[in-house]
């Protein structure tokens, strides 16, 4: 959430790895593995979700209340 917050994720990017990492008073590598870490974590929950909607008919992809029917 930190990297999120200090525009790290946007193009171009808000702010570097070593400008985080100072701020969290933490070395860059360090704070690197940690976000390495997080980032495998969440896309490891969720390749399961996209791989569900890789299935769906292909009609049902495109439903605009696709969505709202999910939830």
């Amino acid at each position: 959430l930190i990297a999120y917050a200090q525009g790290y994720f946007r193009y171009p990017r808000g702010a570097d790895l070593q400008t985080i990492a100072s701020r969290q008073k933490m070395g860059r590598t360090t704070f690197l593995e940690h976000l390495k870490k997080a980032e495998n974590k969440l896309i490891t929950a969720l390749i399961p979700h996209i791989q569900l909607f890789r299935q769906l008919p292909e009609e049902r992809r495109r439903t605009k209340g696709f969505a709202r029917d999910a939830g």
